[in-house]
């Protein structure tokens, strides 16, 4: 789950559990309807049945205008859980593929397999509660980053050595590498910094990044960072782990064997 609030761990939690209560049902589910949208369409717009999976790109939650959540590849849509929740919509981010069941098959399914409908009643209480606790912390909060999320492919240089940007990235989903003059110094996972030493002293890059998988990125301006951060406060650990870890890893580097 990658959301634009600070959310309790709890939220993390309730996320997981949902992807595996979906796991378990979708073998029954069959094989549904691909539904394709557009960069800018509003899913909502589309009857998109009554559960959906992500099969590929990125669906921006809002709620009053403000971007809350993220869905991407493998994440699942609950008609449920949006019920109720006024001024909202799920905007496609990139061209994005929904494989979407209907009431139909799922009453069908459940029908077939009576064992699975106390999963789907609670994977639909899960998402629910988790949709309405991220809507919760968000009119709390008040937060509306601006921020850009890009997508980059397998060899793709995510960010150059010697170059300069007022952009601090975080990696969303996907692999990447760091290497100084073309020797590996570390690993990207998802939900960690990158370009975080040129981002704060506005000096070049020292390392290049490139992507190992297919990635998203979230690219943060400088204004924005400071926005984010009062909706994120987690990010700030993030990135004083960051660099805690890049300073121990010169250490090693100068102390040698």
């Amino acid at each position: 789950m990658w959301a634009t609030v600070d959310v309790p761990p709890f939220a993390d939690e309730m996320h997981e559990r949902g992807r595996s209560l979906a796991g378990q049902l979708a073998p029954i589910l069959g094989p549904g309807e691909s539904q394709h949208f557009k960069p800018g369409s509003d899913v909502f717009s589309e009857k998109t049945g009554d559960c959906a999976l992500v099969e590929n790109g990125v669906l921006r939650f809002y709620f009053r205008e403000k971007l809350i959540r993220i869905f991407t590849t493998g994440d699942w849509l609950i008609a449920h859980a949006f019920a109720g929740l006024e001024e909202c919509r799920l905007e496609a981010d990139f061209p994005s593929t929904l494989r979407t069941f209907s009431h139909a098959d799922v009453a069908r399914a459940l029908a077939n397999h009576p064992d699975r409908i106390e999963i789907w009643l609670e994977m639909q209480a899960v998402e629910t509660q988790l949709l309405h606790v991220l809507c919760g912390s968000c009119m709390e909060q008040e937060i509306q980053p601006q921020v850009q999320i890009r997508e980059f492919a397998a060899g793709d240089v995510l960010l150059r050595e010697g170059e300069t940007s007022g952009q601090i990235a975080e990696l969303v989903e996907g692999r990447a590498t760091a290497t100084i003059g073309g020797t590996t110094v570390g690993q990207i996972a998802p939900g960690e910094l990158f370009g975080e030493i040129g981002f704060l002293t506005d000096q070049p890059s020292v390392a290049t990044v490139t992507a190992v998988s297919n990635c998203l990125v979230q690219l943060i301006d400088r204004g924005d960072f400071t926005r984010l951060i009062r909706g994120r406060p987690h990010l700030m650990l993030n990135l004083a782990r960051t660099l805690a870890t890049r300073v121990a890893d010169l250490d090693r580097r100068v102390a040698g064997p």
